[in-house]
């Protein structure tokens, strides 16, 4: 895939000239409504590259493509989503036959999910696409800033990601009965 579908401005002018800086709270938000935007462009890019994938079938594939073996219970970890969000998502990239599954090799009782031929050049695709998207989303920001914002949110993943699983962990709390008279 060599067409640029993304029309790049290096020196485009800054929607705006100085910014307020983000506080805690306004992080957020901001953070969520990056990713938010980013997935939705991600898939407006592959739609307009001929190919027909949700955000979250592109985030699915992404993975399984680079860990062809997992189980849905092992990527719907990796993913931070639910067996059921996961299920839709898989039976989508079935029904296209860019994934399939099959007895997990240590556990034929389990099943492992892989990538089939197409997916894996559709994953080159996506890997353009990507590169696009980022080159297009950091146009107007120094290299230095982007390198820290890629480790900045590494380290908010991986955080947050523990704390999910801490979560996970701990008993939920107890619920309080009303006092009864």
């Amino acid at each position: 895939m060599s067409a640029q579908i993304l029309t790049l401005q290096p020196n485009a002018p800054r929607r705006y000239a100085a910014l307020p800086p983000v506080t805690g709270g306004q992080m957020t938000l901001l953070v969520a409504d990056v990713a938010r935007l980013w997935a939705h462009t991600m898939g407006d890019v592959a739609r307009r590259a001929g190919l027909d994938l949700q955000p979250a079938e592109i985030r699915a594939l992404s993975v399984i493509v680079r860990n062809p073996g997992l189980r849905p219970s092992q990527l719907a970890e990796w993913l931070h989503v639910g067996p059921m969000t996961l299920k839709d998502t898989l039976e989508g990239l079935m029904e296209r036959d860019l994934v399939e599954d099959r007895p997990s090799a240590g556990n034929r009782r389990h099943k492992s999910i892989h990538p089939t031929p197409d997916a894996i050049a559709i994953a080159e695709k996506l890997d353009e696409i990507m590169d696009q998207v980022g080159r297009y989303a950091f146009a107007t920001v120094d290299d230095v800033v982007v390198r820290a914002t890629g480790q900045a949110l590494l380290e908010m993943r991986f955080r947050l990601a523990d704390y999910m699983e801490g979560a996970k962990a701990e008993p939920p709390p107890a619920k309080r009965r009303p006092p009864t008279d």
